[in-house]
Order: C-alpha cells, then sequence, then structure tokens
C-alpha cells in the first residue's frame, strides 16, 4: 500500500480566534488561501484544530517530489507572514475524520500568532524535526534533549541548542525519543532500540514480542504498540 498523507495550515489568529490577514502589505487577506490552490487540492473535510482557521488538502502520495511541494508552500508561508514563526511537524493520524484508512499522516504547517508577549526564542535547531516532536522528550539531567527527523538521533543541549553527539538509525521512525533512565528509547516499525543518553552507542535493539514474551526484561508489544517496564540486560 502507497504511503499517503494530508496537508494542514493552522493560519495565525488574533485573541479572538479570527484570522490575521498576511503581514505584508502587497497582499490581498486571501493570498495564503489562493497560493495553496496552486499547489494542492483543498478540501472540505480532515480538519484537525480545535479552534481557529485551518486550510485542509486532499490526500497525496507521500513521495519526494510531493514532499518539495510542501517545502515551496511552508516558504511562500514564511514570505506572506515574515514575522511569524513557522514551524512544519509530521503526526500519525489516529483520527476517524472520515475515509482515514486511505492516509498514514498528517503534515502540520503551523503560523504562530503575531504577539508582543511571545518570548524571544533562546535558540533554534536547524534541522526538519518531525513526528510528535510537538511534545519532545523530557530534557535530561545532564542538560541535554533527545530529537530526531525519522533517521537521525541528535543529543542537542538545552543551553544553548548544540549538538552534543549524533547517531545514525538503521529503521526510519516517526515516533519520539523517549528517555527510561540513561537509555534514549527510539520506536522503529519492526525493532525497539535502546541508545546511551552519554554518548549515543546503541545498548540493544529488540524485535517485537507477543505480550506473553519476555527478553531478559520486560518489554513487550501489544495491538496498540510498545511499553517498557524494565531494560533487556546487556552483555
Amino acid at each position: 500500500m502507497k504511503s499517503t498523507v494530508r496537508l494542514h495550515i493552522f493560519l495565525p489568529t488574533d485573541e479572538n480566534k479570527e484570522k490575521i490577514p498576511p503581514t505584508l502589505e502587497t497582499e490581498d487577506e486571501y493570498a495564503l488561501e489562493e497560493t495553496f490552490s496552486e499547489y494542492f487540492v483543498q478540501s472540505g473535510y480532515g480538519s484537525i484544530r480545535s479552534e481557529g482557521p485551518e486550510i485542509v488538502s486532499g490526500i497525496f502520495e507521500d513521495r519526494p517530489d510531493n514532499i518539495e511541494l510542501v517545502s515551496e508552500l511552508e516558504t511562500e508561508c514564511q514570505r506572506l507572514y515574515p514575522e511569524a514563526d513557522v514551524l512544519r511537524v509530521r503526526d500519525n493520524n489516529d483520527r476517524d475524520d472520515g475515509p482515514a484508512w486511505e492516509y498514514r499522516e498528517d503534515i502540520i504547517i503551523w503560523i504562530g500568532n503575531l504577539s508582543d508577549e511571545i518570548p524571544d526564542i533562546r535558540w533554534q535547531f536547524g534541522e526538519n524535526i518531525y513526528g510528535l516532536q510537538k511534545s519532545p522528550a523530557i530534557g535530561t539531567a545532564d542538560g541535554t534533549i533527545p530529537l530526531t527527523d525519522g533517521k537521525t538521533l541528535w543529543s542537542v543541549t538545552t543551553e544553548a541548542g548544540s549538538v552534543r553527539w549524533s547517531a545514525n538509525l538503521e529503521n526510519m521512525t516517526s515516533r519520539n525519543p523517549t528517555l527510561v533512565g540513561e537509555t534514549i528509547i527510539i520506536v522503529g516499525k519492526n525493532s525497539l532500540r535502546g541508545y546511551a543518553v552519554e554518548d549515543g552507542t546503541r545498548k540493544f535493539r529488540s524485535s517485537p514480542l507477543v505480550q506473553s514474551q519476555s527478553m531478559g526484561g520486560a518489554t513487550s508489544a501489544t495491538p496498540m504498540g510498545w511499553y517498557v517496564t524494565s531494560l533487556p540486560k546487556v552483555n
């Protein structure tokens, strides 16, 4: 089955949840909607935002050329709203909003509200982070946070956003890294891997198990996914 996605754009809103028009004086109120239609077909259903304006695309294949169109549209968002933060994330689809079986993921482009109350950005990490990174893992005791783009795992310092170490992942993942003690857990399609917080060395790799089995540590897979109660012992 081909991998398919749907694109959502969350437009910036004021305190009354009304859409803020583009900040460029040369553009009209519906400039982004018109630009969106040049790249993707708009859909009348599939909205995932609880409140506030949202533009939703039809379902399309998760191919490099289509993802490039998403990148171009993201650049247009930044051009139309140069004073706003523009963030792109991927989100595993677990909602029933119509023909949900036809696609597997949502791509979300969020345009930050224009507000003087937004604190200054302390630092930014320049990689294309997606998955469930809207809620990244809590920082470690040594002042770092694990981030991934699905192919590489980074340990980034919370103080300055600098990379302490990086590790290539054998299999793609679209899930958030999880911290268990001194181990970073990465869940892949057919494996569960653990990496050392200190230097990123791989500590173990496990295959999915049925709930009644164990493997030296209480790590199991259920129809809903993985759960970890203790880590496998490493000889």
